[in-house]
């Protein structure tokens, strides 16, 4: 039963990142005020694709899906990466644009772009933890017992005990 909601973090995770590419189109990257609509754009819808990731972590997880784990985590941490780059392109970008901005809307900008920056700032960790977190579980065998190196034997099956005998 668990692993019939793959499908659904699947969806959770791809619809709003879809959504976004497609209300982004065309692409316009020398264009300062277009990128810095989409990225603030991004940084505010990513939550839910996170959740998506959490949840497919988990359900991986509770499935003892341990290879799937270890993808997962690191399109985590690569969330984690892509969030920090999309923070800063985001604010060089608002240093370039606010020139732009009449000063009766400038207020409203600065606060879109805090607002931005608060929430790009709180799904870093998120992601991380979600990365970090899910290579945590992938390392649990299917006892419930952490695999440590020693379990790891490449060349024969002997554990170190055996070997001396």
């Amino acid at each position: 039963m668990v692993i019939a909601l793959y499908p659904l973090a699947f969806a959770i995770f791809w619809v709003p990142m879809v959504d976004m590419i497609a209300g982004s189109v065309p692409v316009m990257l020398d264009n300062v005020a277009w990128r810095f609509g989409v990225l603030g754009l991004l940084l505010k819808t990513t939550l839910v694709p996170l959740m998506g990731l959490a949840m497919a972590s988990t359900i991986a997880s509770f499935a003892g899906h341990h290879g799937l784990l270890k993808v997962l985590s690191i399109v985590g941490f690569l969330a984690a990466v892509c969030l920090f780059a999309g923070t800063v392109l985001f604010a060089l970008d608002f240093l370039q644009v606010r020139g732009t901005v009449g000063q009766n809307q400038l207020a409203g900008v600065q606060r879109a772009v805090l607002t931005a920056l608060c929430i790009a700032g709180l799904q870093i960790p998120v992601a991380i933890g979600i990365g970090a977190g899910a290579w945590k579980s992938s390392r649990i065998t299917a006892d419930g017992s952490v695999r440590r190196k020693q379990d790891f034997n490449l060349v024969t099956p002997v554990t170190p005990s055996e070997r001396a005998t």
